[in-house]
């Protein structure tokens, strides 16, 4: 027999009491209020900037982890797994990295700020942008559509200020 808390058991005592006693009844789903839900594909997951941040954030909650979110940057994909709404506006181009700090990476976006704090490079696991700094992985980042790309570096000890290359 399995011990589960109480907080679990609790919730479940009345519908299987019902259900025990044969109280349950079954109700038949009107089709016309009823809507197909298409399978969704990985080009879905892809981060149109241009959009609002909660709008964004949104989508990397839903889409984590299948079929996840992603920016695209000199044919290598970046995995965006974590990410929050920051309560700061910006006239800056949808797209701009605006501030890097070991707690995110602040990206502009259509309305409002986007703060990542979880991604993944090509070839390796997902993890945070402090743990990123701290292996050495220096960020470089690009105005146009993708936001980021990185460099290895010498020292983990890099400059933390941004390069930013605007092409």
């Amino acid at each position: 027999m399995i011990a589960y808390p109480i907080w679990v058991a609790t919730p479940l005592l009345k519908p299987l009491t019902c259900w025990e006693k044969g109280e349950l009844r079954g109700e038949v789903q009107n089709d016309k209020q009823a809507c197909y839900a298409h399978k969704l594909s990985k080009e879905e997951g892809r981060i149109d900037w241009s959009q609002d941040a909660p709008t964004i954030e949104r989508l990397i909650r839903a889409f984590n982890p299948w079929p996840g979110t992603y920016t695209d940057l000199e044919q290598q994909r970046l995995r965006i797994q974590e990410a929050s709404v920051k309560d700061e506006h910006s006239r800056k181009p949808a797209g701009t990295v605006m501030q890097r700090e070991r707690e995110g990476i602040d990206i502009a976006c259509g309305t409002g700020t986007l703060r990542v704090t979880r991604l993944q490079l090509p070839g390796s696991r997902a993890q945070s942008v402090n743990d990123l700094i701290n292996g050495g992985k220096q960020l470089l980042f690009t105005r146009t559509g993708a936001a980021l790309i990185w460099a290895t570096t010498i020292s983990p000890c890099a400059p933390l200020l941004p390069v930013f290359c605007w092409q």
